[in-house]
């Protein structure tokens, strides 16, 4: 197995990957950035997308409306001053509705949990430097890449 070192690679790895593998892979690009938030409602999501055993359908729709929720609810608290603390938290909520989106609400090549959550963790993190007025290099892109690979090899 080769070393993923760039978006391509990472786009491609991704693909290959079951929908309930994506889930798993999702969570843990999440979890790094699950500090972002203390909303009750996310930290039930993420823990049922990093579970081992596959929830139901109901249960995913459930966290799925629950995450959506917290998305649109810092989305609209942003407002015309932006607070880039909510707009973390707003990312967080996106990158964990990802990660348990029932197979139904899926569009087929468009919709891909594992690199979804990936893009909104990565503007998560941005956010949060923002925040913290940190100017320095982010390199969340890298932290995802060391993710998959030991990811891909336990599998």
């Amino acid at each position: 197995m080769s070393v993923i070192r760039d978006d391509t690679a990472f786009k491609q790895a991704i693909d290959a990957l079951p929908t309930a593998r994506q889930r798993a892979l999702g969570a843990r690009f999440v979890r790094r950035l699950a500090d972002l938030s203390d909303d009750y409602r996310l930290k039930q999501a993420l823990e049922c997308a990093e579970r081992g055993t596959p929830p139901s359908d109901a249960e995913l729709l459930s966290y799925y409306r629950a995450a959506r929720s917290v998305e649109v609810e810092t989305y609209t608290a942003c407002g015309h001053n932006v607070d880039w603390r909510a707009m973390a938290t707003h990312y967080v909520a996106r990158a964990i509705a990802a990660c348990v989106a029932p197979e139904a609400t899926l569009v087929p090549g468009i919709d891909v949990p594992a690199y979804d959550a990936a893009m909104a963790a990565r503007m998560a993190k941005n956010c949060e430097r923002l925040a913290k007025g940190d100017e320095g290099e982010c390199r969340e892109m890298e932290f995802q890449y060391d993710i998959i690979n030991e990811f891909l090899e336990l599998s």
